[in-house]
């Protein structure tokens, strides 16, 4: 059916997102989706994550984070890529012998959304990268996913706070690490 006018079935311009046209351009294979309220909200990216990914794009993630003491390295493990920023992945805790880390039964025990993003993500991502629609539960030894993907985790929880500056320095660092050609921030 010709919506519009539109030859080939297709919508015409005017009536496309521009994000459609940014995905398919080819140019911008690199993104870095990134959660503003501090917490789970990187877990609204995961549509746009599968999405991505499927389409061969090399996707990153991010999240301003209320994670306890995220500067204590003695409790968190990751990279860290700024005095603001620790690269969270599943990988570093496994091979830390710290699998159960953030596991526990309370508040705030049990708080690392970013942590539990990127464990997720290790049990289900080869699947969702499949565009599987089988079981979504997974496991952490891979036989489900066994992809590593790690979470920028922006510490929003400071004692002194985060300046603009602060954030602006840790953000472009990432950026250029992760060579990103597109940000999205989601909330």
């Amino acid at each position: 059916q010709i919506i519009c006018g539109a030859s080939g079935g297709g919508l015409p311009k005017m009536l496309r997102a521009p994000f459609d046209d940014i995905v398919d351009d080819g140019a911008t294979q690199r993104w870095l989706l990134l959660g503003m309220g501090g917490g789970y909200d990187v877990f609204t990216a995961l549509p746009l994550y599968t999405e991505l990914v499927q389409r061969g794009r090399h996707v990153v993630l991010g999240s301003l984070s209320f994670v306890e003491d995220l500067a204590n390295t003695d409790k968190h493990l990751g990279q860290r890529v700024h005095a603001r920023c620790v690269r969270v992945c599943h990988r570093d805790y496994r091979e830390a012998g710290r699998a159960d880390a953030f596991t526990g039964d309370t508040f705030p025990a049990n708080y690392n959304p970013e942590l539990h993003l990127s464990r997720w993500l290790y049990a289900n991502g080869a699947r969702l990268a499949r565009g599987d629609d089988a079981d979504s539960g997974g496991n952490d030894d891979g036989e489900h996913g066994g992809v590593d993907v790690p979470v920028y985790t922006f510490d929003l929880k400071a004692k002194d706070g985060l300046s603009v500056a602060e954030y602006a320095a840790a953000l472009t660092i990432v950026c250029q690490r992760e060579r990103i050609d597109a940000l999205v921030l989601v909330d």
